[in-house]
């Protein structure tokens, strides 16, 4: 624990500027974040870096991948039906250009961008070509 907090100390001091320290530390962390082999599903062993990335792409696909629809019906039975058909029309209905006016003018011209990273002044300028 004193070692550990004696490190961290050292690190506030030295940490970021280009000592000796801090390459030795970037060198151990690299050491230590490296996979050097990896189990495949097979049970034989990857250890070249082309053969590990292979392993880690194919796992990562197969985890994101859909197996296909399955039958719900017994899980959506013990949920409590609150939207009814009426309202699901209105949710389900294709949106119009005047909701989406509606949505996008009050906002401020530089608050709320989206994942796109598109601020709603975009939006105002360019209304009527977009």
């Amino acid at each position: 624990m004193y070692l550990g907090q004696k490190s961290r100390a050292k690190w506030l001091k030295e940490g970021d500027r280009n000592t000796s320290y801090f390459h030795a530390t970037m060198t151990s962390r690299r050491r230590r974040n490296r996979i050097f082999r990896l189990e495949k599903d097979n049970g034989t062993w990857g250890e070249t870096n082309e053969s590990i990335e292979e392993e880690v792409c194919e796992y990562y696909s197969k985890l994101f991948q859909s197996s296909g629809l399955q039958d719900c019906s017994k899980i959506l039975d013990g949920i409590l039906k609150t939207i009814s058909d009426q309202m699901n029309k209105k949710l389900i209905k294709p949106v119009n250009t005047t909701e989406i006016r509606r949505a996008v003018f009050p906002m401020h011209l530089d608050k709320g961008h989206g994942l796109d990273r598109i601020f709603p002044l975009f939006f105002k300028k360019l209304w009527k070509i977009i």
